[in-house]
């Protein structure tokens, strides 16, 4: 098979994927499959602004708790349509179109480095086929836009070679697409700095004239905060912060004993028994699953630098140096500093998955097997088998379908302007079309924010009028404050806490003390 013939194989199952199950799916089926709470933030906020709001979540706090580019790209499409159910299949239109330019430009890279098409096979199924990458990027989420803007930057390394060193229009135009990158997902910060190491290693490489010397830098920086310092400015003269209070509130203190163990809990706990559920693997013990996991991946490193696979990886990836340098750096950075997400928060890894399928494409042979191409079929197998499995994967999204169900009760049965609390809301919030305080601390302003972190649950409820509390909770809770239940839900799910049995959603409506009591009762501390 040629390297075209496997191109155009590859946009096939790709669209064939995404027509099954997003594009011509009913919206509540999109949703479960992929859409998460934070995803939905984004058409929440879109949704308010277009009608004429501030740039507010939940009717009361001003917030810059989101990634920038990617809500000024929904904002035509709400301004467009009216009907938030309308809008928001528009936006699956939209994202559809980004990841079928996303591949575009990675075949002109596969194009360009000389992949095999196996290699690109293999690329093309880390970065999207796969249900888990393609959950990332149809979660709502930005990932599709800083996926796009990556490959971009990475288009653009491969036309000007080493010109950007030294040439101040690629330089200019390499830093414009650092500062889209820095729009798209904020902690792309780092790709400036890869840049800056890069460029050093080349002045001191070649010595380049003293006259060109620092047209490089300057020249990038100018194309760079161009766009950056507009929104930085907007950050400090309405927040206060350079930062959002989303990445205020996530960071924690630099210690790696720490990150370490919050990383190894929650896989174990959280995250190993998750994937169990979804995937039907109960049977296995988590931690025979998780050390499965971890080398299986050791393995995979080993496979890549060995041999001479060492050699063809290294001379692919010398034509864009700083990108492997930077997702080294950014995996470290989201391990120290937000551990909790790197391993909760897979969106965190796009850098590291389109870093994963460039290596894949690089050190992948073509293989035939009684004259079949074996990754071409591998790819085919892989594609059937999870469409295969559709129907069931979706039954198990019992902890989407349930947050779409207490919506429907809050839209039929609740003023318009009431306001709920609850921790993860985006689901609930955007399909009740009702306004609901955050309780991570994540999409409210850092007033909110801090409320949440000294756990003053009475004042958040009497501060943002907040009139009803939804949450997951075992049956004890719904008998032990009866008098407040408004609605437990008939869809039970082991949502949250993977190690309790199913339990409904329910909403409870009282005054902040009696819903500050009920959340305490719930969590006990835990939050």
């Amino acid at each position: 098979m040629t390297l075209k013939q496997s191109f155009w194989l590859m946009f096939i199952f790709f669209a064939l994927m995404a027509s099954c199950t997003v594009i011509f799916q009913p919206l509540e089926k999109a949703v479960a499959f992929a859409a998460t709470d934070d995803g939905l933030y984004y058409p929440k906020l879109a949704q308010t602004i277009a009608a004429g709001g501030e740039c507010s979540y939940d009717g009361v706090t001003a917030t810059n708790g989101f990634h920038p580019l990617w809500l000024l790209v929904l904002l035509p499409v709400y301004a467009l349509f009216s009907d938030p159910w309308v809008s928001l299949k528009a936006v699956y239109l939209l994202i559809f179109v980004l990841q079928l330019l996303s591949m575009g430009l990675f075949a002109l890279i596969a194009r360009r480095v000389r992949m095999s098409s196996a290699g690109w096979c293999a690329a093309i199924c880390i970065m999207t086929l796969n249900i888990r990458s393609f959950t990332i990027f149809f979660s709502l989420l930005e990932s599709p836009l800083i996926l796009l803007c990556y490959l971009l930057y990475l288009v653009h390394c491969l036309r000007v070679g080493e010109r950007r060193y030294s040439d101040p229009v690629p330089a200019f135009v390499g830093g414009v697409l650092i500062g889209l990158c820095f729009l798209a997902r904020l902690d792309a910060f780092l790709l400036a700095g890869a840049f800056a190491v890069s460029w050093l290693v080349h002045v001191l490489r070649n010595r380049p004239d003293g006259r060109t010397l620092w047209k490089s830098p300057f020249f990038s920086a100018l194309g760079c905060l161009a766009l950056v310092l507009p929104y930085l400015l907007w950050n400090q003269i309405n927040f206060g912060h350079l930062k959002t209070v989303s990445s205020w509130q996530k960071t924690t203190e630099f210690s790696p004993v720490a990150s370490g163990q919050i990383i190894s809990s929650w896989s174990l706990h959280q995250f190993i028994p998750r994937v169990q559920y979804i995937l039907g693997l109960e049977s296995i013990p988590a931690p025979l699953l998780l050390a499965g996991m971890v080398l299986a991946g050791i393995a995979g490193l080993l496979f890549v630098l060995t041999g001479s696979r060492r050699r063809r990886l290294f001379e692919k990836l010398s034509f864009f140096p700083e990108f492997p340098l930077f997702v080294v750096v950014h995996a470290c950075f989201i391990v120290l500093l937000a551990p909790l997400d790197a391993a909760a928060s897979a969106w965190y890894w796009v850098p590291e998955i389109l870093l994963a399928a460039l290596v894949a494409g690089a050190c992948v042979p073509d293989v035939k097997v009684w004259r079949v191409p074996v990754f071409p079929l591998l790819a085919v197998l892989l594609v059937a088998a999870q469409l295969a499995l559709y129907p069931k994967f979706l039954e198990r999204k019992t902890m989407t379908f349930v947050k779409l169900e207490v919506a429907e009760f809050l839209r039929e049965n609740t003023a318009p302007d009431m306001r709920g609390m609850m921790f993860d809301s985006g689901i609930i919030a955007y399909f009740s079309q009702r306004n609901f305080v955050g309780l991570n601390g994540l999409i409210g302003d850092f007033e909110l924010a801090n409320f949440v972190r000294e756990k003053e649950y009475v004042r958040i409820a009497d501060l943002y009028g907040v009139g009803v509390l939804v949450l997951d909770a075992p049956e004890k809770i719904s008998r032990e404050f009866a008098d407040c239940l408004l609605y437990s839900s008939f869809i039970k799910t082991k949502f949250e806490n993977f190690s309790e049995a199913p339990k409904p959603f329910m909403v409870f409506q009282g005054t902040p003390q009696e819903l500050a009591s009920i959340w305490n009762a719930r969590y006990q501390g835990m939050r």
